[in-house]
């Protein structure tokens, strides 16, 4: 699988909170969305180069998807609202998602749920700062794919 725009070496996205509170009590979750994943795949993740952790595969709504889903939304009630429109139909949000489609690219389908998403808990031990969360795939055909992102413990 290759991803438009971006290079073959991208096969996975990590959807984490980009800050979250050291001392806090709850749990933040790590959902990666493993494009082209399946039952037959095994995704782990660490936390600072410690220990791999198993995580779980389930289906549901892809959280970047959702996200860019909402902003194309969002901008298209903007422009509604500057229009002074009282109702946004579903004609008028495609006239202003057509007029518009320079900026905000095509528009794009409902979100769906998908089963290429695993999950797992942010593991304890969180440094304040940045902090590296890896993870690794291990797809159908026996290779292996590896992302990272950062995120920030504030104390």
């Amino acid at each position: 699988y290759k991803a438009p725009r971006r290079p073959a070496s991208y096969q996975m996205d990590i959807h984490a909170p980009a800050e979250v509170s050291r001392n806090a009590q709850e749990q933040h979750e790590v959902i990666v969305n493993f494009f082209n994943g399946s039952e037959r795949c095994r995704l782990e993740m660490r936390l600072n180069g410690g220990p791999w952790t198993a995580m779980e595969q389930f289906t549901g709504k892809a959280p970047f998807y959702l996200e860019l889903y909402a902003r194309q939304q969002l901008f298209v009630r903007l422009v509604a609202e500057g229009r002074e429109l009282e109702e946004l139909d579903d004609a008028t949000a495609r006239a202003i998602e057509a007029q518009f489609r320079p900026v905000i690219g095509r528009g794009i389908p409902d979100p769906a749920d998908t089963n290429h998403l695993w999950r797992a808990m942010l593991p304890d031990g969180l440094t304040v700062g940045y902090n590296l969360v890896e993870v690794r795939a291990h797809d159908m055909f026996g290779r292996v794919h590896e992302a990272r992102r950062y995120v920030y413990a504030a104390e």
